[in-house]
């Protein structure tokens, strides 16, 4: 439930100062005041009735309000009692005394009051004015509440978010207070009848009051019930809630946009941090804890809520053990060297169908020899430590001593198969296949014209001009598929590249007029015919390798059921676009032979038969 705090404290404090100002000269106008705080009241204690119901604890500050509240309705209504013995404190000049003097928007109105009062003094009804309230005292009561509705419909186009936000909640409170109304005539009565007439909203508005006269008349008897049960769904054509509502919450938008922009532009994070659930996670939790909570400082965040956090993460890695025990796991080992500090690292993580998890890492920079037994036993000890029943597979890396600590553990544990990274593998084959001489002398034309136009900005800025803003060096999956992306990209910007070393602006600068150098050997390659057919022919020996490469590295779903038949689609795409295939088939077989396991034939049914 929202307690909209700015808009009841802004009616309260109208209320408040329009009950000890000029206003306390005139009855008529005590009553109006009196009206409209009972109503601000009784808003309040709807707000608190329906956040109870929603088992919501309400703000400590609205039992304040509403204490307020109480009071001023009761110094209103002593003062409508006591209105003729007021008049007796007024000296000769018609002036009230200082506790009656105006404070709030009504200081050009109080000498009229005044001099009304004064008037029907002297004609000796003014007894009768605080008692019955003639039609004069209606009309100006009438006339004052037009006058609130006319300053109101004034600012009506304007986007402000703070009376946006009043016209809002107005409306809305408005339309609840009416239909709780109408409930209890009802139950009073035993029925509908009548209960279109009965009654104004709890802020006496002339308008408000003018449309329900008429509702019953003008709409249908299924709308018009619809309407007071449920506001939200049935409104006029007059209603401006609409539009409200998309200025402040466009407003809103804006502020939440600039407060997290800050954030993360100043704390330099990454800008992706924007789409995080965490991030929308941390804003639910602050909406619902509200205003005057304190932010954790980081002693709290370093050793309470990150203990707290382990212990959760803990609870949750106890439920995938579960799925482990149903499904079985897969222990996956990575190894990485630090070039900054030469630290070599051993990673271990466990994946299942549930998703993965990080178990530990363990640094062995220490250890002289890490042969296949060294590998054996730290293979060994984090089964055993995450638990023998729950690992079905190991993968590793394609170094010869952890296939032999593979192949060793296997013998241990008969139930455990061990497998190598086939990412690796195959990134290992491209290597293979970049080796060879014809290949080499393709990808290292390519890095030459990739150096030159990269290593100065105004050749990366002629580029783009050529090329419609695109790159030819772009990130890829592994390093040796870094050569396949960059020949590909060089391809497919064949023509606007010849363009580029041919255009006027490259011949007159100092690059064009060399006869040596990167620049003249960058031209060369590029605008001569002999590079550009075998780069064609060597992606064509490329590209279905890397498409089981993207295969495997997915994430979208496991692929040890297509590996198998990928890597055989992909040797006879070669061999039907290649003239030298066997060369490429031994490279292929060679790794492939040393990457297959039995999991990869079972995976295929019809390999395995």
């Amino acid at each position: 439930m929202y307690l909209n705090t700015v808009v009841v404290e802004e009616q309260l404090m109208v209320a408040e100062a329009r009950s000890d100002g000029g206003t306390r000269a005139n009855p008529s106008n005590f009553i109006c005041c009196s009206s409209r705080t009972e109503g601000t009241r009784n808003d309040l204690l709807r707000q608190v009735d329906l956040a109870e119901q929603r088992l919501l604890k309400p703000f400590e500050q609205v039992q304040l309000w509403l204490s307020k509240a109480e009071t001023m309705i009761t110094e209103a209504e002593e003062l409508i009692a006591d209105g003729p013995r007021q008049m007796n404190n007024l000296c000769l000049g018609g002036c009230a005394s200082m506790n009656y003097l105006s404070s709030y928007k009504f200081g050009k109105k109080v000498a009229e009051m005044l001099q009304e009062i004064s008037d029907h003094k002297s004609k000796g009804v003014f007894e009768k004015v605080a008692e019955n309230q003639p039609a004069a005292s209606v009309r100006r009561k009438d006339e004052f509440l037009s006058q609130l509705i006319e300053e109101e419909d004034e600012h009506e186009g304007f986007i402000d978010e703070v009376s946006a936000i009043r016209q809002a909640t107005r409306e809305s409170i408005q339309s609840q207070h009416e239909w709780h109304r109408r409930e209890e005539f009802r139950r009073s009565t035993g029925g509908w009848d009548n209960i279109y007439e009965e009654g104004r909203s709890s802020h006496g508005s002339a308008r408000e009051h003018n449309r329900e006269r008429t509702s019953k008349s003008i709409l249908g008897e299924s709308e018009f019930t619809l309407r007071g049960a449920i506001p939200e769904l049935v409104r006029s054509k007059s209603s401006k809630q609409p539009k409200v509502n998309d200025s402040f919450l466009k407003s809103f938008r804006r502020k939440i946009g600039e407060a997290v922009s800050k954030f993360i532009i100043y704390e330099r994070l990454p800008f992706q941090l924007a789409s995080s659930p965490w991030l929308y996670n941390l804003i639910q939790v602050a909406t619902e804890v509200g205003q005057g909570v304190k932010l954790p400082t980081p002693y709290e965040v370093s050793d309470v809520y990150l203990e707290s956090e382990y212990q959760r993460v803990h609870d949750w890695v106890n439920v995938l053990k579960t799925h482990w025990k149903e499904l079985g796991a897969t222990l996956m080992c990575d190894g990485w060297t630090n070039s900054l500090n030469q630290m070599h690292i051993i990673n271990f993580l466990v994946y299942c169908s549930k998703g993965t998890i990080f178990w530990k890492s363990v640094d062995v920079s220490s250890v002289r020899s890490r042969d296949a037994e060294f590998y054996y036993r730290l293979l060994d000890s984090v089964v055993e430590e995450i638990g023998e029943n729950y690992i079905v597979q190991i993968v590793t890396d394609n170094e010869a001593a952890m296939k032999a600590a593979g192949k060793k553990l296997m013998l241990k544990r008969q139930h455990l198969y061990w497998t190598s990274c086939a990412a690796h593998c195959l990134d290992l084959c491209l290597e293979d296949i970049g080796k060879k001489p014809s290949v080499a002398k393709v990808l290292d034309e390519v890095k030459k014209v990739t150096c030159f136009i990269y290593n100065h900005i105004w050749t990366v800025d002629l580029m783009k001009k050529y090329t419609q803003g695109k790159q030819i060096l772009r990130p890829a999956l592994t390093r040796f598929a870094t050569h396949f992306i960059q020949l590909e990209e060089i391809t497919r910007q064949k023509q606007g590249l010849r363009e580029m070393f041919n255009s006027k602006e490259f011949k007159e600068s100092k690059w064009g007029k060399q006869k040596s150098g990167p620049a003249y050997e960058a031209k060369k390659i590029v605008l001569g015919k002999d590079f550009w057919k075998k780069a064609n022919d060597l992606i064509k020996v490329y590209e279905p390798l890397v498409r089981v490469l993207r295969l495997v590295d997915s994430d979208e779903k496991p692929t040890m059921g297509f590996i198998y038949e990928a890597v055989d689609r992909a040797k006879r795409a070669i061999q039907q676009n290649c003239r030298y295939f066997t060369e490429y088939e031994k490279i292929i077989d060679n790794r492939w032979n040393f990457m297959h396991s039995d999991l990869h034939s079972a995976g295929k049914i019809k390999y395995f038969i």
